[in-house]
């Protein structure tokens, strides 16, 4: 049983001098006709349809959508007959009380933080990725050609710099690899290897001067070989390619290249 039907069996135990709900359907049907009203008529201004016209009228309150409908059509209704919504509506809340509800308890679940020693798992492998990617790239990079290249242009690994000689002294080749790369036409992107470890990467312009000193061997690859002229241990190579070209070349101490 609803509690719209409820309120209906509690109305018809009072009588018309009690103040109760069927007091309310009473008064609103006397009232409309006596002021010439049909249902339609009713329907029309109030925007109310007519077969909840009819259930205030005759207290099928079970036949509303509900308690909040039902009073809202009530004190609509009332005041196009110029009845008092605030009369009715307090009749209506004596015998359709709102019903209590209990109040629903909200437990907070403590939010779950993650453990000091999950991040300090994320640092060691961070740190044992970082080392196994260095141990690859030293046993499979360099002058085979399958190395990874470099994020970041390196600087070069060793300049030689211009030695200063006193008069009448010879300057003495060093022992190894001495390789001179001279740009002098376009730019050239280049890679250095020395001795397995990168040496420099990056883009060389038209001027650009850059020496390298080995103990075994130096790797690299000019991606414009036409621009660059190369010396090897103190011996005119010239270009290896010409404008353009992308070549790779070894030259080791030995004397081979």
């Amino acid at each position: 049983m609803t509690p719209l039907n409820r309120c209906v069996i509690l109305g018809l135990g009072l009588g018309s001098n009690g103040g109760g709900v069927v007091d309310v359907g009473r008064r609103l049907r006397e009232t409309r006709i006596s002021l010439g009203y049909t249902l339609d008529d009713v329907e029309e201004h109030t925007k109310i349809r007519k077969r909840y016209l009819e259930a205030l009228e005759e207290e099928r309150f079970g036949d509303l959508p509900g308690r909040v409908y039902a009073k809202a059509f009530l004190r609509t209704y009332a005041r196009f007959l110029n009845l008092d919504p605030e009369e009715l509506g307090a009749q209506f809340d004596k015998v359709f009380p709102v019903e209590k509800r209990e109040p629903v308890e909200i437990r907070h679940s403590p939010v779950a933080r993650r453990p000091r020693y999950a991040n300090y798992l994320v640092v060691l492998c961070i740190i044992g990725g970082l080392l196994i990617f260095n141990a690859l790239y030293r046993a499979f990079g360099g002058p085979d050609g399958n190395a990874p290249e470099p994020l970041e242009n390196m600087p070069p690994r060793q300049l030689v710099e211009d030695a200063k000689q006193k008069p009448g002294q010879v300057a003495q080749r060093p022992e190894g690899v001495h390789l001179k790369l001279d740009v002098t036409g376009d730019a050239c992107w280049t890679q250095v290897v020395v001795d397995g470890e990168p040496a420099f990467q990056g883009m060389l312009t038209g001027g650009d001067v850059q020496v390298f000193q080995g103990r075994e061997r130096i790797w690299i690859k000019l991606g414009n070989a036409g621009a660059v002229r190369v010396e090897y241990n103190g011996q005119e190579i010239g270009y290896l390619g010409k404008t353009g070209d992308v070549i790779t070349h070894e030259f080791q101490a030995t004397g081979q290249h």
